[in-house]
């Protein structure tokens, strides 16, 4: 009994949607054997499977064909569509990637030059502290040696200011309605009962009231200067020497005086009134 022509195999039915989820999932690497796959079987569709016959006379004949034409282009179409999908996908798999690795790269480059930017600013800041000490330091150097410089003249000169906690009201040569002629010394306003200390080693001359300068101590120096302390309110030492800042009497208002202060002159050689303000700086001591 004749044998019938082999039944082309049929492809079960699919949807746009298995077909892109097959696409997705599909692997470069996999295209050539889905192609081949897909080519194999639409010639086999077209060539015909390879088997027993008949001819027109009944006659048994080899390698009949049963040929399906439109289910082996479908196949064909569809073996090309999934071959230029599956490389578009991966031209895009490695365009990605390429700018993948470029943005990576520039990230780094980016963090690494931010990195060192920050270095350099610490650096920098580094730099300007250090910097900032060290002038720091140099200008307390400065100061102190300043100050030994001044310790040392006045340890020289041996002299030092009268009083402290003072305000200067009254400067030498001022005139007007407080005075009765032109101011011949330096006031050093401070609160009653105030220190006053010799302002250098000399011998009390005279300790008592005179007049519009109240209660006056006068000073005589080494070398003949003469200094005064008026307006005390009382004395603290009335005779005999004194050292450079002894306490000689304290501040008051006696005599000729508005409110507590110290009125003092200087008399070099016993003479005429000079500006102690200009004396004292001069021995390096500052009113």
């Amino acid at each position: 009994m004749p044998h019938s022509p082999a039944t082309p195999p049929t492809e079960a039915p699919t949807t746009p949607v298995d077909r892109r989820a097959r696409l997705r999932g599909a692997r470069p690497g996999r295209t050539v054997v889905v192609v081949s796959s897909l080519a194999l079987l639409a010639v086999a569709v077209t060539t015909g499977v390879q088997g027993t016959g008949t001819d027109s006379t009944g006659k048994r004949a080899a390698g009949a064909a049963s040929a399906d034409p439109e289910t082996a282009r479908r196949l064909a179409d569809r073996g090309a569509d999934v071959a230029a999908r599956s490389e578009e996908r991966s031209t895009l798999d490695a365009a990605g990637s390429a700018e993948a690795a470029r943005q990576a790269r520039e990230t780094r480059e980016a963090e690494q030059a931010a990195a060192e930017a920050e270095q350099a600013r610490e650096a920098e800041r580094a730099a300007q502290a250090e910097q900032a000490a060290q002038t720091a330091q140099a200008a307390q150097a400065e100061r102190e040696a300043a100050a030994a410089r001044a310790d040392a003249e006045r340890a020289a000169s041996g002299w030092v200011l009268p009083t402290s906690d003072y305000t200067l009201t009254g400067r030498f040569g001022n005139s007007g309605a407080r005075w009765a002629h032109t101011h011949t010394g330096l006031d050093f306003a401070a609160p009653s009962g105030t220190p006053i200390r010799a302002a250098a080693a000399g011998t009390i001359s005279s300790a008592g009231p005179a007049g519009a300068f109240g209660n006056r101590i006068v000073l005589t120096h080494p070398d003949g200067t003469r200094t005064w302390y008026c307006h005390q309110s009382r004395f603290a030492k009335t005779s005999g020497s004194v050292a450079a800042g002894e306490v000689i009497g304290y501040v008051g208002t006696t005599g000729n005086s508005t409110g507590p202060h110290l009125h003092f002159e200087v008399h070099p050689g016993g003479g005429s009134a000079v500006d102690p303000n200009v004396w004292l700086t001069g021995r390096g001591v500052k009113p």
